[in-house]
């Protein structure tokens, strides 16, 4: 748990200007995604509400899936999400597989995967990845906020 308080941390001093990082408060603009729905797909609580408290000020809408297999459920009964944040490791189905199958359903579908694994680490393990882009965690908030405006705000 004290991974967790240390990030909730990081995530209030960069809110708060106070990270020494060169993006100083929030670099979004509150509900600016208003009219967006992402998918956030891990299996662990914890991240999935650091994710999900940081994206809340921007108003998206936001959906958890808790493995790869409830993902490709989820986004085959509603294909409306605009943005899938996808974890790599999980149970049941890993995220290379369910986002293989998601584009599948919508290629178009952006999807982000967040691992602790470099993306040389990933090509070296997995070949190629199916992914849009990547956040490497522990997932800084301005790092998920310029990757997620890379998509959302086309």
């Amino acid at each position: 748990m004290s991974r967790t308080a240390d990030e909730l941390l990081s995530y209030h001093k960069l809110v708060n200007g106070q990270d020494g990082s060169p993006h100083k408060g929030i670099v979004v603009e509150p509900g600016c995604w208003k009219t967006k729905n992402i998918l956030i797909v891990d299996d662990m609580e914890a991240n999935y509400l650091i994710l999900k408290m940081a994206l809340q000020r921007t108003g998206a809408g936001i959906s958890w899936a808790q493995n790869g297999k409830q993902a490709v459920e989820l986004f085959s009964q509603t294909g409306t999400f605009d943005l899938i944040l996808m974890d790599i490791l999980m149970p049941e189905m890993d995220g290379f597989e369910a986002t293989r199958r998601i584009k599948q359903i919508r290629p178009g579908v952006p999807v982000i995967a967040q691992t602790a694994y470099t993306y040389d680490d990933m090509a070296l393990k997995h070949g190629d990845a199916p992914f849009d882009g990547y956040l490497i965690k522990p997932i800084w908030q301005a790092d998920l906020f310029n990757k997620c405006a890379r998509f959302l705000d086309k």
